[in-house]
Protein backbone atom coordinates (compact mmCIF):
# COMPACT_ATOMS: atom_id res chain seq x y z
CA UNK A 1 0.00 0.00 0.00
CA UNK A 2 1.36 3.44 -0.82
CA UNK A 3 2.29 5.29 1.64
CA UNK A 4 4.68 8.90 2.54
CA UNK A 5 7.32 6.39 3.08
CA UNK A 6 8.45 4.24 0.49
CA UNK A 7 11.31 1.74 0.72
CA UNK A 8 12.79 -1.14 -1.28
CA UNK A 9 16.13 -3.43 -1.43
CA UNK A 10 18.50 -3.38 -3.90
CA UNK A 11 21.97 -3.36 -4.31
CA UNK A 12 24.29 -0.73 -2.75
CA UNK A 13 24.59 1.44 -5.62
CA UNK A 14 28.57 2.11 -4.15
CA UNK A 15 29.35 -1.26 -3.07
CA UNK A 16 27.41 -4.17 -5.60
CA UNK A 17 28.44 -7.09 -3.65
CA UNK A 18 26.23 -6.03 -0.79
CA UNK A 19 22.51 -5.10 -0.82
CA UNK A 20 21.16 -2.18 0.87
CA UNK A 21 17.47 -1.15 1.88
CA UNK A 22 16.74 2.77 0.53
CA UNK A 23 13.96 4.86 1.96
CA UNK A 24 12.28 6.99 -1.16
CA UNK A 25 10.01 9.32 -0.91
CA UNK A 26 5.95 8.40 -1.80
CA UNK A 27 2.63 8.75 -1.09
CA UNK A 28 1.29 10.50 -3.95
CA UNK A 29 -1.94 9.97 -5.49
CA UNK A 30 -1.39 11.66 -8.68
CA UNK A 31 1.70 10.82 -11.00
CA UNK A 32 3.96 13.25 -10.10
CA UNK A 33 4.34 16.63 -8.02
CA UNK A 34 3.68 19.15 -10.82
CA UNK A 35 0.45 17.47 -10.78
CA UNK A 36 -0.57 19.00 -7.95
CA UNK A 37 0.97 22.92 -8.56
CA UNK A 38 0.72 23.27 -12.34
CA UNK A 39 -2.06 26.03 -13.50
CA UNK A 40 -2.57 24.80 -16.85
CA UNK A 41 -6.05 23.88 -17.86
CA UNK A 42 -5.32 20.02 -18.29
CA UNK A 43 -3.57 19.67 -14.67
CA UNK A 44 -6.62 21.46 -12.93
CA UNK A 45 -9.34 18.98 -14.83
CA UNK A 46 -6.85 16.09 -13.55
CA UNK A 47 -7.41 17.27 -10.19
CA UNK A 48 -10.75 17.92 -10.33
CA UNK A 49 -11.50 14.55 -11.65
CA UNK A 50 -8.93 13.12 -8.93
CA UNK A 51 -11.19 14.43 -5.94
CA UNK A 52 -14.16 13.27 -7.47
CA UNK A 53 -13.10 9.59 -7.82
CA UNK A 54 -11.40 9.98 -4.22
CA UNK A 55 -15.10 11.31 -3.37
CA UNK A 56 -16.62 8.21 -5.54
CA UNK A 57 -14.75 5.45 -3.78
CA UNK A 58 -15.35 6.76 -0.25
CA UNK A 59 -18.87 7.08 -1.02
CA UNK A 60 -19.39 3.35 -2.70
CA UNK A 61 -17.48 2.42 0.44
CA UNK A 62 -19.99 3.70 2.77
CA UNK A 63 -17.34 5.87 4.58
CA UNK A 64 -18.41 9.18 6.51
CA UNK A 65 -18.78 12.37 4.95
CA UNK A 66 -16.67 11.55 1.24
CA UNK A 67 -16.67 15.25 -0.26
CA UNK A 68 -14.73 16.27 3.14
CA UNK A 69 -12.45 13.50 3.19
CA UNK A 70 -11.80 14.23 -0.86
CA UNK A 71 -10.70 17.66 0.24
CA UNK A 72 -8.56 16.65 3.20
CA UNK A 73 -6.94 14.08 0.99
CA UNK A 74 -6.20 16.33 -1.82
CA UNK A 75 -4.63 19.37 0.53
CA UNK A 76 -2.71 16.58 2.30
CA UNK A 77 -1.19 15.19 -0.68
CA UNK A 78 -0.39 18.70 -1.89
CA UNK A 79 1.39 19.07 1.48
CA UNK A 80 3.19 16.09 0.76
CA UNK A 81 4.05 17.05 -2.50
CA UNK A 82 5.60 20.21 -1.77
CA UNK A 83 8.46 18.65 -0.65
CA UNK A 84 8.96 15.93 -3.07
CA UNK A 85 12.00 15.93 -5.17
CA UNK A 86 12.22 16.61 -9.01
CA UNK A 87 12.13 14.40 -11.35
CA UNK A 88 15.37 15.93 -12.44
CA UNK A 89 17.00 15.79 -8.76
CA UNK A 90 16.17 12.24 -8.28
CA UNK A 91 18.05 11.61 -11.34
CA UNK A 92 21.50 12.67 -9.90
CA UNK A 93 22.92 9.70 -8.50
CA UNK A 94 25.36 11.40 -5.96
CA UNK A 95 22.91 13.76 -4.58
CA UNK A 96 20.46 10.92 -3.90
CA UNK A 97 22.80 8.64 -2.00
CA UNK A 98 22.76 9.21 1.72
CA UNK A 99 23.46 6.48 3.98
CA UNK A 100 21.93 7.22 7.77
CA UNK A 101 22.49 5.46 10.96
CA UNK A 102 19.04 4.83 12.26
CA UNK A 103 20.01 7.51 15.48
CA UNK A 104 20.96 10.01 12.46
CA UNK A 105 18.04 8.96 10.69
CA UNK A 106 15.77 9.99 13.69
CA UNK A 107 17.70 13.33 14.57
CA UNK A 108 17.33 14.59 10.81
CA UNK A 109 13.90 13.46 10.77
CA UNK A 110 12.19 13.79 14.14
CA UNK A 111 8.43 12.99 14.26
CA UNK A 112 8.11 9.33 13.17
CA UNK A 113 9.71 6.44 15.17
CA UNK A 114 11.89 4.86 12.38
CA UNK A 115 13.19 2.60 14.42
CA UNK A 116 10.36 0.91 15.32
CA UNK A 117 9.08 1.44 11.44
CA UNK A 118 12.67 -0.26 10.02
CA UNK A 119 12.04 -3.19 12.59
CA UNK A 120 8.18 -3.65 12.11
CA UNK A 121 8.91 -4.22 8.31
CA UNK A 122 11.28 -7.16 9.24
CA UNK A 123 14.66 -5.71 8.43
CA UNK A 124 17.24 -5.75 10.69
CA UNK A 125 20.30 -3.67 9.47
CA UNK A 126 22.45 -0.79 10.71
CA UNK A 127 22.18 1.92 8.04
CA UNK A 128 19.57 2.58 5.24
CA UNK A 129 20.09 4.87 1.80
CA UNK A 130 17.54 7.62 2.18
CA UNK A 131 17.71 9.20 -1.40
CA UNK A 132 15.90 12.36 -0.64
CA UNK A 133 16.86 13.88 2.82
CA UNK A 134 15.14 17.17 2.80
CA UNK A 135 11.89 15.24 2.10
CA UNK A 136 12.20 13.23 4.95
CA UNK A 137 12.98 16.05 7.37
CA UNK A 138 10.22 17.82 6.05
CA UNK A 139 7.65 14.87 6.69
CA UNK A 140 8.35 14.43 9.96
CA UNK A 141 7.17 18.03 10.52
CA UNK A 142 4.13 17.50 8.82
CA UNK A 143 2.91 14.06 10.91
CA UNK A 144 3.21 16.55 13.38
CA UNK A 145 1.60 19.19 12.47
CA UNK A 146 -1.32 17.59 10.77
CA UNK A 147 -4.09 15.83 13.35
CA UNK A 148 -3.81 11.82 13.91
CA UNK A 149 -7.55 12.12 12.01
CA UNK A 150 -6.08 13.03 8.74
CA UNK A 151 -3.62 10.68 8.66
CA UNK A 152 -6.57 8.06 9.03
CA UNK A 153 -8.84 9.61 6.51
CA UNK A 154 -5.73 9.37 4.38
CA UNK A 155 -5.00 5.29 4.84
CA UNK A 156 -8.14 4.44 4.23
CA UNK A 157 -7.81 6.18 0.46
CA UNK A 158 -4.61 4.98 0.17
CA UNK A 159 -6.39 1.73 1.07
CA UNK A 160 -9.46 1.83 -1.19
CA UNK A 161 -7.53 3.41 -3.71
CA UNK A 162 -5.06 -0.21 -4.00
CA UNK A 163 -7.66 -2.72 -3.85
CA UNK A 164 -10.32 -0.81 -5.99
CA UNK A 165 -9.65 -2.90 -9.25
CA UNK A 166 -9.91 -6.18 -7.12
CA UNK A 167 -13.18 -5.10 -5.52
CA UNK A 168 -16.70 -5.01 -7.32
CA UNK A 169 -17.60 -4.03 -10.94
CA UNK A 170 -18.41 -0.19 -9.22
CA UNK A 171 -15.72 -0.05 -7.80
CA UNK A 172 -13.44 -1.72 -10.67
CA UNK A 173 -14.97 1.11 -13.55
CA UNK A 174 -14.35 3.53 -10.90
CA UNK A 175 -10.53 2.74 -11.21
CA UNK A 176 -10.43 2.19 -14.68
CA UNK A 177 -12.38 5.23 -15.07
CA UNK A 178 -10.03 7.38 -13.10
CA UNK A 179 -6.71 5.15 -13.41
CA UNK A 180 -6.41 4.35 -16.66
CA UNK A 181 -8.36 6.55 -19.00
CA UNK A 182 -8.12 10.07 -17.42
CA UNK A 183 -4.70 9.43 -16.72
CA UNK A 184 -3.06 7.53 -19.44
CA UNK A 185 -5.88 7.67 -21.92
CA UNK A 186 -6.54 3.88 -22.18
CA UNK A 187 -10.10 3.88 -23.56
CA UNK A 188 -11.21 0.29 -23.41
CA UNK A 189 -10.87 -2.19 -19.54
CA UNK A 190 -8.78 -5.43 -20.81
CA UNK A 191 -11.39 -8.22 -20.43
CA UNK A 192 -11.26 -9.65 -16.51
CA UNK A 193 -9.13 -12.75 -17.45
CA UNK A 194 -6.17 -11.03 -18.04
CA UNK A 195 -6.64 -8.82 -15.46
CA UNK A 196 -6.49 -11.91 -13.29
CA UNK A 197 -3.64 -13.14 -15.25
CA UNK A 198 -1.62 -9.99 -14.47
CA UNK A 199 -1.96 -10.09 -11.03
CA UNK A 200 -1.46 -13.53 -10.48
CA UNK A 201 1.77 -13.04 -12.86
CA UNK A 202 3.16 -10.02 -10.66
CA UNK A 203 2.76 -11.91 -7.19
CA UNK A 204 3.83 -15.12 -8.04
CA UNK A 205 5.73 -14.72 -11.38
CA UNK A 206 8.10 -16.71 -10.46
CA UNK A 207 6.59 -19.73 -8.96
CA UNK A 208 4.21 -19.54 -12.12
CA UNK A 209 7.04 -19.69 -14.67
CA UNK A 210 8.38 -22.94 -12.90
CA UNK A 211 5.39 -24.53 -13.66
CA UNK A 212 5.34 -23.42 -17.36
CA UNK A 213 8.67 -24.44 -17.75
CA UNK A 214 8.24 -27.78 -16.40
CA UNK A 215 5.29 -28.31 -18.56
CA UNK A 216 6.59 -26.56 -22.05
CA UNK A 217 10.25 -26.59 -22.12
CA UNK A 218 11.67 -29.65 -22.97
CA UNK A 219 14.87 -31.28 -22.27
CA UNK A 220 15.74 -30.64 -26.13
CA UNK A 221 14.31 -26.81 -26.20
CA UNK A 222 16.69 -26.71 -22.77
CA UNK A 223 19.53 -27.99 -24.82
CA UNK A 224 19.56 -26.25 -27.67
CA UNK A 225 19.67 -22.97 -25.71
CA UNK A 226 22.77 -24.19 -23.63
CA UNK A 227 24.43 -24.43 -26.88
CA UNK A 228 23.58 -21.24 -27.75
CA UNK A 229 24.69 -19.69 -24.86
CA UNK A 230 27.95 -21.29 -25.29
CA UNK A 231 28.50 -20.19 -28.48
CA UNK A 232 28.06 -16.47 -27.21
CA UNK A 233 30.57 -17.42 -24.79
CA UNK A 234 34.48 -16.26 -24.96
Amino acid sequence: MDIPIGGYINQDARKSTEYAVYLNQAGLGLPDKEFYFKAEPKFQEIRQQYSAYIEKLFSLAGLDSPSKAAELILELETAIAQHHWTRVENRDRQKSYNKRTMAALAQEAPGFDWKKFIEASGVRVPVVIVRQPSYFTALGKLLDEKPLSDWKTYLKWKILDENASLLSQVFVDAHFEFREKALSGVQQIRPRWKRSVGVVNAALGEAVGKIYVERHFKPEAKARMHKLVSNLTP
